[in-house]
């Protein structure tokens, strides 16, 4: 055993001779790590952060691109729907030519 004087943390810096080596050693392993910890942490939120506004941006262009192709169209969401199923147009009443009978007659016997 030795007669070492155990001081205070704040002033070790002062009294390196009254510590081990391998405390020395502790002690700036559990620095080294601590600060590893803090940067990793901080990168870690700035990747979210990036990833986020990413996200937001890409979300905000494909909107745009939607806006203007609602515009065009003239009854906005709802011609939109019609488009998607593969219709020329959006279906209109007011252009239905056929009676209801002639509908209920399949194509291709419609001369029998």
């Amino acid at each position: 055993m030795s007669n070492k004087i155990r001081v205070p943390f704040p002033r070790y810096l002062n009294a390196k001779k009254l510590f081990y080596k391998w405390e020395y050693d502790v002690v700036l392993a559990a620095a080294v790590s601590f600060v590893a910890l803090f940067a990793v942490q901080l990168w870690l939120s700035f990747a979210i952060l990036v990833a986020l506004g990413t996200s937001l941006i890409i979300s905000y262009f494909i909107m745009l691109k939607y806006v203007k192709f609602f515009k065009k169209t003239r009854k906005g969401f709802i011609a939109h729907l019609g488009y998607s199923k593969g219709y020329k147009e959006p279906f209109d009443r007011t252009k239905v030519t056929k009676s209801y009978e002639e509908h209920l007659i399949p194509r291709g016997f419609e001369n029998e």
